[in-house]
């Protein structure tokens, strides 16, 4: 559904902004057309994304806005093959009132994956080059990634919608 040649519509920085805007090829399938909105302000890291999806077909349909971030937990050895940064983990706010036994769903991988660990209303995955995906049902908007050997974190906030339809059983955050 997302891939594909973008076009470019924006690329502007006016004022204080700078601001790239582009546009997927209509999805043939779908008949869903995407357009992301990167904004990032002078010294600052923080990167504004909204997301736009557009039906280009005559039949109704419903489809969920769900940006996909990508992120490097690999770190490269001596004799040049790769292994993961165990420095690497991401953490995500568990709903108290959860739908998922443990806080969560795992979608697909080993159901005793020790990567997932709730403490303290939290989630968080210790990256061990272990396939899996889980699913929260959180309603606190952030999902954040953080690389110890860099001294690095990445932190995606969104809209919760507590009247939302989720996919997935619900789940307003997922993980692999």
């Amino acid at each position: 559904l997302d891939t594909g040649r973008y076009t470019v519509d924006e690329l502007a920085a006016a004022g204080s902004v700078a601001t790239v805007a582009m546009t997927s090829p209509p999805d043939l399938r779908t008949g869903v057309q995407i357009t992301r909105r990167f904004s990032l302000a002078p010294g600052s890291s923080r990167v504004r994304v909204a997301l736009t999806f557009r039906n280009v077909k005559t039949v109704p349909i419903r489809w969920s806005i769900w940006d996909v971030v990508q992120l490097a937990a690999a770190q490269r050895l001596e004799d040049g093959g790769m292994t993961f940064d165990p420095s690497c983990a991401v953490t995500v706010p568990v709903n108290p009132a959860s739908r998922f036994a443990h806080g969560y769903n795992v979608m697909f991988g080993a159901k005793d994956n020790p990567q997932w660990q709730v403490v303290d209303g939290l989630l968080t995955a210790e990256y061990r080059w272990q396939i899996g995906k889980v699913g929260l049902d959180s309603p606190a908007g952030w999902i954040a990634f953080s690389r110890g050997s860099a001294g690095t974190a990445f932190v995606t906030r969104f809209d919760y919608e507590p009247d939302g339809v989720y996919p997935d059983d619900g789940a307003t955050v997922e993980c692999w």
